[in-house]
């Protein structure tokens, strides 16, 4: 464990579906303002037994984004283009491993 890290504590005394979203979109705001690790405890006061999700499966997880460099693209090709997307270098290849990732049959090639 990290000597110096953040702690949020968060009070909740209902179950609440979008607890996890709402600890993720707290983790990316504190992680933005301080830069240090954060370990987040949810405190349920409620009467109920807690069916709140605690954990992000690993597609729910941001963890990185393309860049997409316009300096890259012939710009005549792209405004004239009907599937501009296929001007992006890769994009056969990215929309291949993003449908085998999704598991998808229908609509991917």
């Amino acid at each position: 464990m990290e000597a110096t890290f953040l702690l949020h504590l968060e009070f909740q005394s209902s179950n609440d579906t979008n607890m996890i979203f709402r600890v993720a979109e707290y983790h990316g705001l504190l992680f933005k303002k301080f830069k240090l690790p954060i370990r987040h405890f949810v405190v349920y006061l409620g009467e109920r037994p807690s069916t709140m999700i605690s954990e992000l499966q690993p597609n729910q997880i941001f963890t990185k984004f393309e860049i997409i460099n316009l300096c890259t693209i012939n710009s005549d090709k792209l405004l004239s283009s009907q599937i501009p997307e296929e001007l992006y270098p890769n994009y056969k290849k990215k929309l291949k491993k993003f449908c085998v990732y999704q598991k998808q049959k229908s609509g991917c090639q």
